[in-house]
């Protein structure tokens, strides 16, 4: 936890056990994956603790050394594949909110993007062959539903929004009763208002930031959250 991971070689029996990144500040290291010149690369987070939201794709000779990143973000890289011939596929987010697979070329180039639409995609594995990718893709349907807390329709639930838009963090105000919520249905995730019942849903912020967990005070005239812009 509070130590960190560390990253460890051993012989294939389990024996000669030793520790070539040693852990620090909690953080995290995951995804271990061997390249045919024989480095590790993995991922780690940029800020120390189990939330993923930024992390990074580093690498590292077994034998030890200094270990030195590969593909750098704002936001996500995870699930490094290694290519043979000194590429690398891997999972990122660097425009969106949906991890889409990216393809880094051997010359260490502008990476490329693979997939697009809706859904994580994660975990890719190729073909011995090389000719054949594959990966799970996760489609997460978040949507905003009213429960009555009173009355004779205690407990009945009202789905506002399809599910379709990855709407989150509903808020609403206590002056007015107009709702705030984060939401990916134009791509990035931005805020958005509208009337207690999903209706009249209008834009509340934009550009490339992804903003999220908004508080209304309670007048309604302000909003607090949290973004990544600057």
């Amino acid at each position: 936890a509070t130590a960190g991971d560390v990253i460890l070689v051993a012989d294939g029996d389990g024996t000669n056990r030793r520790e070539i990144v040693p852990g620090s500040g909690g953080a995290h290291m995951h995804w271990l994956s061997w390249s045919r010149d024989g480095r590790i690369y993995y991922m780690r987070p940029v800020m120390a603790g189990a939330n993923l939201a930024q992390t990074e794709i580093y690498r590292v000779d077994p034998d030890g050394g200094e270990p030195e990143p590969v593909i750098t973000t704002l936001r996500r890289a995870m699930f490094p594949l290694p290519l043979a011939d000194g590429g690398l596929i891997y999972s990122a987010n660097p425009s969106g909110v949906e991890l889409g697979l990216w393809w880094r070329p051997p010359d260490g180039t502008t990476s490329r993007r693979l997939t697009f639409g809706l859904g994580d995609y994660l975990e890719p594995r190729t073909a011995l062959d090389g000719r054949l990718l594959v990966a799970t893709r996760y489609e997460n349907r978040q949507s905003l539903v009213r429960i009555e807390a009173g009355g004779t329709r205690l407990g009945v639930t009202t789905a506002l929004t399809d599910g379709h838009g990855g709407d989150l963090d509903p808020t609403i105000a206590r002056a007015g009763g107009r709702m705030v919520f984060s939401s990916a249905r134009v791509g990035n995730r931005h805020l958005w208002t509208a009337d207690p019942d999903g209706t009249n849903v209008r834009p509340l912020t934009s550009g490339a930031a992804q903003d999220d967990r908004p508080a209304l005070s309670p007048d309604g005239q302000t909003v607090a959250f949290v973004s990544d812009r600057g």
